[in-house]
């Protein structure tokens, strides 16, 4: 689930301008629409409504370049 405020590498969410994050696609589905966006720190995130919403979702964060 979230992390309150900031994804795990510390960017700040919800900011109205210079957000970190990149919609990758957007789907409707019986929710409502699905968001998928990308921090700038690589981090998949799962928003329901728009790409500024709440994250309901992430995927594990590790630095860049590092192996699974």
């Amino acid at each position: 689930m979230t992390d309150g405020a900031r994804c795990r590498c510390g960017w700040p969410e919800g900011q109205p301008e210079g957000q970190p994050m990149v919609m990758v696609s957007q789907h409707p589905t019986p929710e409502g629409l699905t968001v998928y966006t990308r921090c700038a720190c690589g981090t998949l995130q799962v928003r329901l409504g728009s790409a500024g919403a709440p994250v309901v979702a992430r995927g594990e964060w590790r630095p860049v370049g590092r192996a699974l």
